[in-house]
């Protein structure tokens, strides 16, 4: 019976969901207990480090949730630069693409530029 439980935790759907409640919960947390860390916007400097603690925490969790090492997840120390030199590639690339078609549909147009705060 423990056997099926250890299986059950471990699956991919199960893993999913437990990190999102664990992400909520955090989430529930701060704004319980710090409310000015909290409403940070996302594109302000403190708002940026409270997502990547929130985010570093969740993966934390569910790879010792799951009782692998960083390595066996994808995050070993040796591939780190090549790996988030081929993310930054990526999504540059899918983000340049995406505004490429908007702009040529007419759906993309720059009114200005705005301050940020």
């Amino acid at each position: 019976m423990l056997s099926l439980a250890r299986r059950l935790l471990r699956a991919p759907l199960v893993v999913l969901v437990l990190a999102g409640l664990l992400a909520l919960g955090i989430g529930f947390l701060l704004r319980r207990f710090a409310p000015s860390i909290a409403i940070l916007p996302n594109i302000a400097l403190g708002g940026a480090i409270r997502n990547a603690v929130v985010t570093t925490v969740v993966l934390v969790a569910t790879v010792l949730l799951q009782r692998k090492r960083p390595r066996d997840v994808g995050l070993a120390a040796s591939r780190a630069v090549p790996d988030t030199l081929r993310g930054f590639l990526v999504g540059a690339t899918l983000l340049t693409t995406v505004i490429a078609v908007l702009a040529l549909t007419g759906s993309y147009r720059i009114l200005g530029w705005a301050e940020l705060p």
